[in-house]
């Protein structure tokens, strides 16, 4: 490999990583906002959400904002794909009946081609009754990403692996 085979490389995998970062704000961005048309854009055509919680017992509240997985339960494991995507965010929580921030943090990447494995930590906050913000919950995605024919990388398969949840603000 040429010097500048190497540096072409570099400068392709730093172009990926951002592409990959824009997809995980675009993903916490269109949820807060209630844009279900840009969160499902986020997705492969065949991509496939799951949220995870892990099993809390007496230690943790059990309350959920999004109806479905708080139906679940404690330790329970919900997957969406084709339509259950939009399913999964035509219920969930949106302004202006409740405020909330998706924050992702600390992306770690591992590209592989056109593909790329990503793990990073989230947090969400809602509007509590009075105004104040409210930690709901906390833990780490753990995302297979792809980079599609129009170059922006998607998830083909993400876990929401929620660690600690509080109860709901509202």
């Amino acid at each position: 490999m040429t010097e500048l085979d190497a540096l072409v490389a570099r400068i392709e995998a730093l172009e990926a990583e951002r592409e990959i970062t824009r997809t995980l704000h675009a993903y916490g961005h269109t949820i807060g906002r209630g844009e279900d048309d840009g969160w499902i854009d986020c997705f492969t055509e065949d991509g496939v959400f799951e949220v995870r919680r892990r099993p809390l017992g007496a230690t943790g509240a059990t309350s959920h904002p999004h109806p479905d997985v708080r139906a679940g339960g404690d330790g329970a494991a919900i997957r969406y794909e084709g339509a259950g995507l939009r399913q999964f965010i035509s219920r969930h929580p949106r302004p202006p009946s409740r405020w909330h921030k998706h924050i992702v943090v600390d992306p770690a990447i591992i590209l592989d081609g056109a593909a790329a494995s990503v793990v990073s930590f989230f947090v969400r906050l809602d509007a509590g009754p009075n105004g104040h913000p409210h930690l709901t919950a906390f833990g780490r995605y753990v995302d297979r990403m792809a980079r599609c024919d129009d170059g922006r990388w998607r998830f083909r398969h993400r876990i929401a692996e929620v660690e600690s949840r509080g109860a709901d603000p509202i």
